[in-house]
């Protein structure tokens, strides 16, 4: 199948945030982070509402740094899609980095096998390419979390990456990072929650610059008792009324409080609920439908909540809702609890799936199909999920992301799964690289089975037996991979549309009797060069370099040294522009 392009990384993920202007300036912490920007790591760990994302801003804003932001999600688990934004980010300052380690994308696949090979690329292109200072932000590390592979990686690079590159990492909880090792050399700064709690200073400083209200020592003593420093309980007090524009004294603070203590609820539930209730109906409507929202971009709200001004409306709540961020040029995200919030009174479930649907066809017009496949399958709009799952399994297979393959496909009820080939092509594919040969072979049979009763669908009937022969051929079962990939040959049409097919069943043939050797082998050449003849008339490059591989190494084999060195002359020609994951020896 040709691979599409396919728009993989969400730039609004790359996007630091801005600060707003109701945002007390945490000098000491400022003034700290700024002093150990010569370390390789500044950890800045401490729960929800602490201000993590803020002071990092303020940071990026008091100090001109080369810096990479990242905002984390769960997805981000997956090194493929890891690189991917970690490349796109750095592009911004060198606009050719990450050619070497995007070429090496289908050994992601393999990430256990191939990881130090995969990271020496990447370090050797930073040391290249970066020659300045540059901060590598890792926004709400927590959300990854299990992430075995990330971890493995940063600790790697952490290890190996030049003195130019730092880490600035958030995260709700400590990273599974090598910090006693950083500590040891003094290459890790830590701020804490509790560094991170506002001094009764701060406290002060908040309501009179901020907010123009004086308080008094006691009252101070009182605050700082019973909200204890925690940052976002100072804002939602603050914005829960409009108070700034009736009464601005102390005492309104205190009435406030005790009404929240009577009420015994939640302390950011009771605040967000005093916000919300401030609003329209129309608007608390719309907040609500936009929380299934990771990102508020206009048009995207425009589409899932039928407005027409969205713009205005995001703009306008900025203004005076201290939980919506503003992300310059992209767009806007909820503060992660205001979100919760919002998101728990969406109580209808069938105007969920409705809105999760709309947010799948936005960005399935938008051709971003990750995110169009993960919005259907919460809409449980399957089929529309396993149409664009279809098209771009085999683009996402190659770019090292078969494990998010597999959980999307595993994400589609299997009385739906099973009734597609189509699909459990993709899926078979997609379980060769988590090991589970079994799995796949379960269902290439059964797509060869719902195949074999479409005779418009001979392509497809042959692409199936081909991947059950690579299977087999894979576990070593060479007659079993011969007779499956001779059946391809012989039901694969024979027409232009379908000669990448036919030469690589040809080449599959021949690398079978390769494996098989002895007398075998001779034959295997044979096949090689007919795959060759067909690869070098369609202009397949990265085909032509495999198939020169496989012959190079039986000539190898045969002790023919003088014709196998030209045959690997010519694939480094090839790979210089067409690189191919299947000639291993000539790479």
């Amino acid at each position: 199948m040709a691979e599409q392009r396919q728009s993989i990384v969400l730039l609004s993920k790359l996007q630091a945030p801005q600060i707003r202007t109701k945002v007390l300036y945490r000098e000491r912490l400022i003034s700290s982070l700024i002093n150990n920007l010569n370390k390789k790591v500044i950890l800045v760990c401490a729960g929800a509402g602490y201000g993590k994302t803020t002071l990092i801003s303020q940071l990026l804003l008091s100090k001109d740094i080369q810096y990479v932001y990242y905002h984390l999600e769960k997805s981000d688990a997956e090194p493929a899609v890891f690189f991917s934004y970690l490349i796109e980010g750095i592009r911004k300052y060198a606009p050719d980095f990450g050619k070497k380690t995007e070429a090496l994308s289908h050994f992601f696949n393999y990430p256990q096998r191939y990881l130090e090979l995969i990271l020496g690329t990447f370090i050797n292109e930073i040391i290249e390419t970066v020659k300045k200072d540059i901060y590598i932000i890792l926004e709400d590390y927590h959300t990854i979390y299990p992430a075995e592979h990330i971890d493995k990686i940063l600790n790697y690079l952490l290890s190996h990456m030049p003195q130019q590159v730092h880490f600035i990492i958030s995260s709700r909880v400590r990273p599974p990072l090598a910090i006693a090792q950083l500590q040891a050399r003094d290459e890790i700064f830590e701020i804490s929650g509790q560094d991170l709690r506002f001094s009764k200073e701060e406290t002060k400083d908040l309501f009179v610059s901020v907010y123009s209200i004086s308080l008094t020592e006691s009252e101070l003593d009182w605050i700082e008792e019973h909200l204890e420093g925690w940052p976002t309980s100072l804002r939602l007090m603050l914005q829960s009324s409009n108070y700034f524009a009736k009464e601005k004294s102390s005492r309104y603070i205190k009435r406030i409080l005790d009404s929240y203590y009577q009420s015994q609820s939640n302390l950011f539930n009771y605040f967000a609920q005093e916000i919300y209730d401030q609003e329209s109906k129309e608007i608390r409507q719309y907040l609500v439908d936009c929380s299934v929202l990771e990102w508020l971009a206009p048009e995207l709200c425009d589409a899932v909540a039928r407005k027409k001004n969205s713009a205005a409306l995001l703009s306008e709540l900025t203004t005076r809702n201290a939980f919506l961020v503003d992300i310059p040029d992209i767009g806007y995200r909820f503060h992660h609890l205001f979100r919760d919030f919002l998101h728990s009174k969406l109580v209808d479930k069938k105007r969920e799936k409705r809105l999760f649907r709309r947010a799948g066809d936005f960005y399935a017009r938008e051709n971003k199909v990750e995110e169009a496949v993960k919005f259907y399958l919460q809409a449980e709009a399957y089929d529309k999920a396993a149409m664009i799952i279809e098209k771009i399994g085999a683009a996402f297979v190659g770019k090292g992301k078969g494990s998010i393959l597999t959980s999307y496909i595993e994400d589609i009820p299997k009385a739906v799964r099973m009734q597609r080939p189509a699909l459990l092509m993709e899926y078979s594919r997609a379980l060769i690289y988590g090991d589970r040969a079994d799995e796949a072979i379960k269902h290439s049979q059964r797509a060869i089975t719902l195949l074999r009763k479409k005779p418009r669908a001979r392509h497809k009937y042959a692409d199936a037996l081909y991947n059950l022969g690579m299977i087999y051929l894979n576990q070593g079962k060479f007659r079993l991979a011969e007779k499956r990939l001779k059946k391809a040959l012989t039901v694969c049409p024979s027409s232009s549309k379908s000669a990448s097919s036919r030469a690589s069943i040809i080449n599959a043939i021949g690398s079978t009797y390769t494996a098989m050797e002895g007398r075998y082998l001779l034959k295997g050449k044979t096949y090689f060069q007919r795959a060759l003849k067909i690869a070098q008339h369609y202009g397949y490059k990265g085909l032509q370099a495999a198939l020169l591989n496989n012959w190079a190494m039986i000539e190898f084999k045969f002790g023919n040294f003088i014709d196998a060195y030209p045959k690997f002359t010519k694939i480094v020609e090839i790979l210089e522009t067409d690189f191919s994951p299947g000639c291993g020896a000539g790479f």
